[in-house]
């Protein structure tokens, strides 16, 4: 299980909130996983996990637009790799093709801490600068 660390905060309250509902949805993920809840659940989860994070991508892009952030295409380019990646694990479980839901995991956990810890860290100060907290 995934748990909030001070060190993950972007220094925006909006964001850092919505870091932890994703963290909730993948938490809840594992759960309905190792608990072998039905399919049903877990697509749900999965669905949930897609839009919420869609939508807080979409929030963050609205941001660097507004403030002309320097890397404004990089990290745009990171969220539309981690949708496609996302969206190719939800169709495989959805058809019941091979889907490792371990694999699954790992890779949104990893992904989840090293983007906050790396390329989201690097907007805290555009953000700030222009009156987010």
């Amino acid at each position: 299980m995934l748990v909030w660390d001070s060190s993950y905060s972007v220094k925006v309250t909006e964001i850092d909130d919505q870091h932890k509902i994703i963290i909730e949805f993948i938490n809840d993920l594992e759960r309905a996983i190792s608990e072998k809840d039905t399919s049903q659940t877990i697509t749900g989860i999965l669905k949930g996990l897609f839009k919420y994070t869609v939508d807080h991508f979409a929030i963050e892009e609205q941001y660097f637009r507004r403030f002309n952030y320097a890397k404004t295409e990089l990290h745009i380019h990171e969220h539309q790799q981690l949708v496609k990646r996302v969206n190719q694990y939800v169709a495989d479980f959805e058809m019941s093709l091979e889907f490792d839901a371990e694999d699954f995991l790992n890779f949104l956990r990893d992904w989840l801490i090293d983007h906050i810890m790396s390329s989201d860290k690097e907007y805290i100060q555009c953000f700030t600068k222009n009156g987010l907290k």
